[in-house]
């Protein structure tokens, strides 16, 4: 069963230095006016929203302290059956790769949708 995730839902990336906040945590983020919403809770689409990490560190320097941040807003690799005007909708385990350290980004929770499931085959 695939659970669609909503604004808000929350996301993390590993692959980061331990002192840089391993894992970096970030939050789906409306881009446009979502065109489908649950009980007031938009759902995301790729059309509609990104898994948005704000700055964080991909390195360190030879001190310790953590260098090198970036800040991305990143689209899940997965398409679903169900799409929102012929958009994927985004999804609870959506992934795609940190571009700053190789890592997997990921929708770690559906964000308050309790009632829409999707079965896929």
């Amino acid at each position: 069963m695939t659970v669609p995730a909503v604004i808000g839902a929350p996301t993390e990336a590993n692959g980061h230095p331990s002192a840089c906040s391993e894992p970096a945590t970030g939050s789906v983020e409306s881009t446009d006016d979502a065109p489908l919403s649950i009980e007031g809770a938009d759902v995301a689409t790729h059309a509609a929203a990104v898994m948005h990490f704000p700055s964080h560190g991909h390195a360190t320097d030879p001190m310790g302290n953590c260098i090198d941040y970036q800040t991305h807003d990143l689209t899940p690799d997965q398409d679903h059956l169900l799409t929102v005007n012929g958009e994927p909708v985004m999804c609870v385990d959506d992934s795609t790769t940190d571009p700053g350290s190789g890592g997997t980004a990921t929708i770690t929770d559906h964000g308050g949708n309790e009632i829409l499931t999707v079965t896929e085959s």
